[in-house]
């Protein structure tokens, strides 16, 4: 069984977030004096989810559910900050779903370089908060065990709405992240056209990028839900 951590309460996790902080501060500070800081793009995200549920567990990613290795938000939401130049668009938020993949293409934008080749992902700051944008399928695909818990699987999110195909157990959870951040409320079974829509988009995906399928199930997995420390 696992156990997920529910309070920000280990010292040492705050003291290295607070050394990030400091030591950001102190390129933001070098970039000013030797004045690249206005013509300057700084990006700022993270690896997969905080580690909410195995090895000490040091934080919390309440009120996400879960934490890295798992599918859940909690496993594969992170932090996405960016400075523009002259620091166009300070202060401003989008609810546009962003994706590790839309870096690159963004960089190059920003820096006027095309390629003639395709790249996954889109210019986000020409994209920002257009219709299709928005509408756009992401994919997160994790087809194998871990020491953090999680079973082997699936994710599609269009929109609002988020597919879960859990490999371990075939099952299909739909949970719609507007009204529910927290996935609590798995709405398949009421609304089972929208989840056979996602899932068809998320096998197509599959196919088209050749995407490795766990071969097998592990007896020995322990797929129990972590409990609430």
């Amino acid at each position: 069984p696992y156990t997920e951590r529910h309070r920000q309460e280990l010292p040492i996790n705050a003291a290295m977030l607070r050394s990030l902080n400091n030591n950001i501060g102190k390129v933001l500070q070098a970039l000013k004096a030797q004045k690249f800081y206005d013509n300057t793009v700084v990006i700022f995200t993270s690896d997969n989810g905080g580690l909410a549920t195995a090895e000490g567990w040091p934080t919390s990613n309440a009120p996400l559910r879960t934490g890295k290795r798992w599918l859940y938000e909690g496993g594969i939401r992170v932090p996405w900050i960016v400075k523009l130049q002259n620091n166009e668009l300070s202060g401003s938020t989008t609810q546009m779903p962003v994706c590790s993949i839309d870096i690159m293409p963004t960089i190059l934008a920003l820096a006027g370089i095309s390629v003639d080749w395709q790249i996954d992902g889109i210019d986000v700051l020409r994209e920002l908060d257009a219709e299709d944008a928005l509408a756009r399928p992401l994919f997160w695909h994790y087809p194998h065990y871990s020491n953090q818990g999680g079973n082997p699987g699936s994710v599609i999110r269009l929109g609002r709405y988020k597919l879960i195909h859990d490999f371990e157990t075939g099952t299909k959870l739909l949970f719609d992240l507007k009204s529910d951040i927290g996935e609590t409320n798995d709405l398949s079974a009421g609304l089972p056209l929208l989840t056979d829509s996602l899932y068809h988009l998320l096998d197509e995906w599959r196919t088209e990028t050749r995407a490795l399928m766990m071969t097998k199930a592990n007896p020995e997995w322990d797929e129990r839900e972590p409990v609430k420390e």
